[in-house]
C-alpha cells in the first residue's frame, strides 16, 4: 500500500481561497448540503491546490464554515480551472450558464459580450450562441463544445443584433418567438438569400391565425414557408425551405 495524498484537518477557514472562474455558489445546493451535514457529518475532504485555492468542494467549504465545523482537505499541486471544470462535470454537469459565468469572470471579451447580448434580447443560451456566430444550426455541430472549451468567438455583433431585432419584431403576431425551435428556424431563413424578411412581415400581418406552436424546427420552417408564399401567384417568387 502506498500513501499518495494526506488528508489534513483545520478550523482556520481563512487559509482557503475561491478560484476565479469557478461557477457561482448555488443557494439551493447549499441548503441541501447543510441539511445533509446536520443529519450526519461525513468527513469528505475538499481538494485544494498549492495556493489553497478550492478545486473541488466550494459548497462543502461554505457550509462547513457557516456551521463552524472542521474542514478536511487534500492538497494537490498544479491543479487549476480546467481541473475544476472537469471535476464538476463528473460530479454535476456544468450548464452553459456556468461556463458563461466562468469565462466572464476570467475577463474573456466574447463571453462578456455574449452575456450582455443574452440579457438584452432575452433569448436562450443556445439561441444566443447561434445568433452571435452568425451560422445556421446543425444538429451535429460543435458550437456548444467550443463554447464550453472557451473557444466561442462572435462572428458579427452587428449582424446578430439585426437578426435579433427581426425576430423580436414578430412578437406582435406570435408570442412564441423566443422558443428555441422557432429562433433556429427563423435564423435559418435569414441566412437564405431568397428569403426577404420584409415580405414575410407583410404576409404575417394578414395571417396571424397561421402562427402556432410547433413540435420542432422543421415544422416551424413549414409554417414560415406557408405564410411567406400566401397569395403569391408567381411560382418564381415563392420560397422553398429545406425542412
Amino acid at each position: 500500500m502506498e500513501l499518495v495524498n494526506q488528508v489534513y484537518k483545520t478550523e482556520d477557514y481563512e487559509i482557503f481561497k475561491f478560484m476565479g472562474g469557478n461557477r457561482n455558489i448555488n443557494s439551493a445546493q447549499l441548503h441541501r448540503l447543510e441539511q445533509s451535514i446536520n443529519e450526519q457529518y461525513i468527513q469528505v475532504p475538499i481538494i485544494v491546490n498549492e495556493k489553497m485555492q478550492i478545486i473541488d468542494g466550494q459548497h462543502r467549504y461554505t457550509v462547513l464554515k457557516s456551521l463552524k465545523k472542521p474542514i478536511y482537505y487534500i492538497q494537490i499541486e498544479g491543479l487549476g480551472l480546467k481541473e475544476v471544470q472537469r471535476l464538476n462535470t463528473i460530479n454535476k454537469n456544468w450548464s452553459i450558464g456556468d461556463y458563461m459565468t466562468s469565462y466572464c469572470n476570467q475577463g474573456m471579451p466574447d463571453y462578456i459580450q455574449y452575456k450582455e447580448f443574452k440579457q438584452k434580447y432575452k433569448f436562450g443560451y443556445m439561441e444566443s450562441i447561434m445568433l452571435l456566430i452568425n451560422k445556421k444550426y446543425k444538429p451535429n455541430g460543435d458550437e456548444v463544445v467550443k463554447f464550453k472549451n472557451g473557444k466561442f468567438r462572435i462572428g458579427s455583433l452587428r449582424d446578430a443584433e439585426k437578426s435579433a431585432v427581426k425576430i423580436l419584431a414578430l412578437e406582435k403576431f406570435y408570442e412564441g418567438i423566443r422558443r428555441q425551435s422557432f429562433v433556429l428556424a427563423y435564423l435559418e431563413c435569414l441566412h437564405n438569400p431568397e428569403f426577404k424578411s420584409n415580405i414575410f412581415m407583410q404576409k404575417a400581418r394578414y395571417q396571424t391565425i397561421k402562427f402556432a406552436d410547433q413540435a420542432n424546427k422543421g415544422d416551424y420552417l413549414r409554417m414560415i414557408e406557408k405564410i411567406y408564399n400566401y397569395n403569391t401567384k408567381n411560382a418564381k417568387s415563392k420560397i422553398r425551405l429545406n425542412y
